[in-house]
Parts: structure tokens; C-alpha cells; sequence
């Protein structure tokens, strides 16, 4: 399950985003 699915587009840092997508990328990948 992903978290903060729906709470993402609030964050206000790309960074932390970019490090959510990223950490599901690798998830899934797996």
C-alpha cells in the first residue's frame, strides 16, 4: 500500500516527493 498516496501533492518540498516516489519506485520494482 502506498503511503501519503493523497497527501503528497500537499507537500510543499520536491525533495521529499521526489524521495516518496522514489522509495515506491524501488517497492515496486521489487
Amino acid at each position: 500500500m502506498i503511503e501519503g498516496t493523497g497527501h503528497w501533492i500537499q507537500l510543499d518540498q520536491p525533495g521529499e516527493f521526489s524521495r516518496r516516489l522514489d522509495r515506491f519506485l524501488e517497492t515496486e520494482g521489487r
